[in-house]
């Protein structure tokens, strides 16, 4: 396998890179579709997997096969996107996962502090759990109706953190240290 495939003392691999950026795209999207679920009547969205109205919702959630349930192939074709997306996120997260095990990461950029290292695989390892937790409690809220809400949301609470550790990292070394850090991932 060519050298720039896999992450090595150049930097990240190709493989690395484009897994990185396209989970980070289905996640994205994920998210916007997620909030788009539910536009009530001022055409803000809820993102809660809700129906419109004070109710439980349209069945959403409810799983089972009922005439209120979910069903993949139903008329709700933004739910359906919203899981199929889910399914797609989980199926990323375990290729980046498999292959983050088969290929060492790249040395540490220099300019990162140890304070700063540390942060990055905490961060890390809260952003793969979450890759994992945000479809699978998404599954569980759809097989199981709204009983589970509270654990999908917490899981994307844990993914924003992340993402905003990690976002927030990466804009400290490319603006205030000026050492180019984002650079090795693009």
């Amino acid at each position: 396998m060519s050298s720039r495939l896999r992450n090595g003392p150049h930097g990240y691999g190709a493989v690395t890179k484009t897994l990185h950026w396209v989970v980070f795209v289905a996640m994205a999207a994920q998210f916007v579709v997620g909030y788009l679920l539910d536009v009530d009547d001022s055409g803000r969205g809820r993102g809660r997997g809700r129906g419109r109205g004070e109710g439980p919702g349209r069945g959403r959630g409810r799983g089972g096969g009922s005439e209120d349930g979910y069903e993949p192939f139903g008329d709700d074709a933004l739910l359906t996107l919203h899981v199929g997306l889910g399914a797609a996120v989980l199926l990323l997260a375990v290729v980046r996962l498999v292959w983050r095990q088969a290929t060492p990461l790249p040395p540490w950029a220099p300019s990162l502090t140890h304070r700063e290292r540390r942060l990055a695989h905490g961060t890390e390892t809260a952003l793969y759990a979450a890759m994992f937790a945000v479809p699978i409690t998404g599954v569980a809220l759809v097989l199981s109706g709204d009983d589970l809400l509270v654990v999908h949301v917490a899981a994307q609470i844990l993914f924003m953190a992340g993402l905003a550790v990690h976002i927030g990292l990466v804009l400290k070394h490319q603006f205030v240290d000026r050492d180019r850090l984002l650079r090795r991932m693009l």
